[in-house]
């Protein structure tokens, strides 16, 4: 295909160049078929999000994690290794845990097996009466997990490539965006729902071409944050977006030249997690979207900073983030998710320009390439 020339009107133009490039098409976001597709091709064999190694303070702290209809362990070993097992008893299929909490040992309620920290099989009563039944035949299932920029991560393909292979990179930016990101504290966690697919909540996070439209409020006008520096890098699983605010010279923010952090920084991780820094005191957050289906997206918003009581100025920040910006996101996106029902739409051509200023869309189509090339193949 010669990239230099815009591609056929096909009915299907999304391709694999973005500056000729158009939209995915609208069944992307709506058929029950093609979302079953992205769960066997894109959610199972991606990282997924679990939570903070914090929640994991001591040997035997446990947390359950569900993902569409799974349900894992994460449990801290007494070696301090964090693991995962599927939560189910190897018996005869009931759940083991619920919640979170610390225990010395994993018993099942029904029957009560019990399972060591490291999910060998402990105890199973009366097996010494059975005949053959060898303890060491059976243990729990094990997840993939791993510990990246102090985040626990689950990935149920026991094949994936490690994460310091697929995001390698992306833990330095962290740290060398956020002063002593290591001993960053989760403050709190909200959870919300969008009635909308989970492409469209990506898609509106990774780019800004609707900044001044809808955030007019701080991105509008000659103080517009875009005005100063808006810079994007892509890289094969993870993009940056860097506003350089200088929020001591924008009247919309109130901190000092002072504070740790004065620009935005954004982050979007393959398929389907976000992180951002504000301009105050060292803060990270982290967007982690969990797909209901087609139409409907669960998400949590995650606020932690150097200390459980963040100072006012830095809270103030949160919550304009919080309240404000998401709210306005979240109207954005359930409204093109009613639209991209309609029979009247067409796929819209991705308006990416050379200079991959702040109104491209080229970020965009790097995630819709990701997407096509997960359940289609290389992109046409």
């Amino acid at each position: 295909m010669d990239l230099e020339k815009p591609p056929a009107m096909l009915e299907e133009r999304f391709g694999e160049n973005p500056d000729y490039s158009w939209m995915l098409p609208a069944r992307y976001y709506t058929e029950p078929a093609i979302f079953e597709r992205e769960k066997r091709e894109i959610f199972f064999k991606g990282w997924q999000f679990a939570g903070h190694r914090e929640e994991f303070s001591e040997p035997g702290s446990y947390k359950v994690y569900d993902f569409f209809d799974q349900s894992i362990i994460l449990i801290r070993c007494p070696n301090s290794e964090i693991r995962g097992f599927f939560n189910v008893c190897m018996h005869r299929g009931h759940e083991l845990l619920k919640g979170a909490g610390t225990v010395k040992r994993i018993l099942c309620p029904y029957h009560a097996w019990s399972y060591d920290l490291d999910g060998s099989l402990h105890a199973a009563g009366n097996s010494e009466n059975v005949a053959g039944f060898d303890r060491g035949d059976v243990c729990l299932t094990p997840v993939r997990v791993e510990q990246f920029a102090s985040m626990i991560f689950v990935n149920f393909d026991a094949g994936a490539a490690p994460m310091k292979q697929t995001m390698a990179g992306l833990d330095d930016e962290f740290r060398a965006a956020i002063p002593g990101f290591d001993d960053l504290t989760l403050v709190q966690r909200d959870p919300f729902e969008v009635q909308a697919n989970w492409k469209v909540v990506v898609e509106n996070f990774v780019e800004c071409y609707h900044c001044p439209v809808a955030h007019e409020h701080v991105m509008a006008g000659s103080n517009s944050l875009l005005k100063k520096s808006f810079e994007t890098v892509e890289h094969p699983h993870y993009m940056s977006h860097i506003i350089r605010a200088n929020s001591h010279e924008n009247p919309s923010y109130n901190f000092s030249p002072d504070d740790a952090i004065q620009d935005v920084f954004l982050w979007w991780m393959w398929p389907n997690i976000m992180f951002m820094s504000h301009p105050a005191g060292a803060n990270f957050h982290v967007f982690n979207l969990i797909p209901r289906g087609p139409d409907r997206t669960a998400q949590t918003m995650d606020f932690y900073s150097s200390s459980k009581t963040p100072a006012k100025g830095d809270w103030e920040m949160f919550e304009f983030n919080a309240d404000d910006i998401a709210n306005e996101d979240v109207a954005l996106c359930e409204s093109v998710q009613r639209g991209l029902h309609s029979r009247g739409y067409k796929p819209g051509r991705l308006m990416v320009d050379k200079e991959r200023t702040y109104r491209s869309e080229h970020c965009l189509h790097h995630f819709q390439r990701l997407v096509w090339d997960a359940l289609n193949g290389d992109a046409p």
